[in-house]
C-alpha cells in the first residue's frame, strides 16, 4: 500500500542521520498514555475520544536517532449506527473497539542536540482490531498502517526523562463478521505524555 511505501522511504533517509559525539548510546523503556481522537466522522459519533497506552523499547541508531519496537492498546465502548446493511443497532454502548499496534518506527532528534530534544519519527504499524456487538457475531480484521509523531522529551534526573508525544496515524481495516464485511477508518491523532528510562548514562 502507498503508506508502506512512503514510510519506508521515511525510515531509509532517518538511517541516514550522521553520528554525533556527544549523542545517548544507550536503549530506552517509554511508556505513554492518553487519548486517541478518530479522524473518521463515522468512527467519531460512534465511539468518540478513547484511551489509549503505548510501551516501546528504544534502540540507538547512528547518534541521534533511535528504532522503536512497540505496543500500543485503545479500547473504547460506543453507540453503534446503521451502516447501509443488515447490520441495524440500538441501544447506548452496546458495542466495543479494541485495536492493538505492533510498531517499528524510526525517530531522530537531528534538529536539537542538547536538552530538551524533539524527536520526530515515522513507522509502520501491523494492527489487530475487533468490533464486538451484543448480539451479534463480532468483527475481526487485521491491516497495516503507518504514523508520523512528534516527541518533545525533557531530562528530569540522570535516567528518567518526560516524554510527551502528538502522534498521527493512517489506517484502514477490513472487518469480517459472519458473513458481513464492512470497512472502517481508524485512522486519528493520539495526544500521550509519560516517562522514559534509560538503561546506562545519558
Amino acid at each position: 500500500m502507498k503508506n508502506t511505501f512512503c514510510i519506508s522511504g521515511l525510515l531509509i533517509a532517518f538511517a541516514a542521520v550522521p553520528a554525533h559525539s556527544q549523542s545517548v548510546r544507550n536503549w530506552e523503556f517509554i511508556a505513554i498514555g492518553g487519548v486517541f481522537v478518530p479522524q473518521d466522522d463515522a468512527i467519531d459519533d460512534t465511539y468518540g475520544q478513547g484511551p489509549q497506552g503505548n510501551v516501546a523499547l528504544g534502540i540507538p541508531v547512528g547518534g541521534r536517532a533511535r528504532m522503536l519496537v512497540g505496543l500500543s492498546y485503545f479500547r473504547e465502548k460506543g453507540n453503534p449506527f446503521l451502516d447501509g446493511t443488515s447490520r441495524v443497532f440500538n441501544g447506548n454502548d452496546t458495542a466495543t473497539l479494541t485495536f492493538s499496534n505492533l510498531s517499528l518506527a524510526l525517530e531522530t532528534h537531528a534538529l536539537t542536540g542538547g536538552w530538551p530534544r524533539i524527536y520526530l519519527g515515522a513507522g509502520i504499524d501491523y494492527v489487530f482490531a475487533k468490533d464486538a456487538l451484543i448480539g451479534l457475531a463480532d468483527g475481526t480484521g487485521r491491516s497495516v498502517g503507518a504514523h508520523f509523531s512528534v516527541k518533545p522529551q525533557i531530562k528530569l534526573a540522570d535516567k528518567l526523562a518526560l516524554v510527551t508525544a502528538v502522534q498521527y496515524q493512517l489506517l484502514e481495516i477490513n472487518f469480517k463478521s459472519a458473513n458481513q464485511r464492512y470497512k472502517f477508518d481508524l485512522s486519528g491523532t493520539s495526544l500521550m505524555a509519560g516517562l522514559s528510562y534509560t538503561f546506562g548514562r545519558w
